[in-house]
């Protein structure tokens, strides 16, 4: 499959259309049309943005792989336990923040992390894997949504 195709194929999964998938990722319409028409090719930037916001490696972008990306891997225990570290302080981080929130948006993030603790607790590792998957888009497609926001109110 070619870049163009692989692109268009990734802007219609997410139910975009040309124009909010180049506001999304502040690249233009007419990029995000020549890239799909195959009249031109993504800079290293763009390139950058589209992997960022679609979740994928550059290689499968351009067709090159059919690998959508990485499997992380934190394999470093230092890495780990500064994470693990950290876990107490991010939640406090998000009790402070809630209570500055309305309460359909408390009932909001209650029922997010009910359901997180849930797939935590899934016996079958594939429907584990699987949530957690689903759990990550989401989370990539929240921060893309709120960083392209915090940069245009500057």
């Amino acid at each position: 499959m070619c870049m163009a195709d692989r692109l268009k194929e990734l802007r219609k999964s997410k139910g975009l259309t040309q124009a909010e998938l180049a506001d999304i990722t502040g690249l233009s319409f007419h990029a995000i049309n020549s890239y799909e028409s195959g009249r031109r090719t993504p800079n290293s930037k763009a390139m950058a943005a589209l992997e960022r916001y679609f979740h994928v490696t550059g290689e499968y972008l351009r067709g090159e792989s059919s690998e959508r990306a990485p499997e992380y891997s934190w394999e470093d225990p230092e890495i780990m336990a500064a994470i693990r570290a950290s876990f107490p302080d991010q939640l406090r981080q998000l009790n402070d923040t809630l209570k500055d929130c309305s309460a359909e948006e408390q009932q909001a993030v209650f029922t997010i992390l009910v359901q997180l603790c849930s797939v935590l607790n899934l016996k079958d590792a594939a429907k584990r894997q699987t949530a957690i998957s689903m759990i990550r888009n989401v989370a990539v497609d929240v921060e893309h949504l709120t960083s392209n926001g915090a940069a245009k109110k500057e």
